[in-house]
């Protein structure tokens, strides 16, 4: 497993075909020389940090609350394979340095 961090980042939100506002999240994780990414709706990003990534709840909400105050936030210390990251439908990304 790849320790690292992911990077959330609010984007414009989308509409669906009732013309309501669906939250859109950009999660990006970074081992420090690979990273992966995957565009969210809100309740999938919740889902996908609890229940891929273990994420635990006092972590989840200061992140969410960043989120939603600040467009973005990070969470460290995370464990995701080369596999999971596919598996979960992240695509590998450039990264700079």
């Amino acid at each position: 497993m790849a320790l690292g961090y992911a990077h959330l980042f609010a984007l414009p939100n989308k509409t669906d075909s009732g013309n309501i506002a669906i939250p859109l999240h950009q999660f990006t994780f970074n081992t420090g020389g690979n990273a992966y990414s995957r565009i969210f709706s809100e309740p999938e990003l919740l889902e996908f940090l609890t229940q891929e990534l273990g994420v635990v709840t006092d972590v989840l909400d200061a992140a969410m609350d960043d989120l939603h105050t600040k467009g973005n936030a990070t969470i460290a210390n995370l464990d995701l394979s080369e596999n999971e990251a596919a598996a979960n439908g992240l695509e590998e990304v450039g990264v700079d340095y």
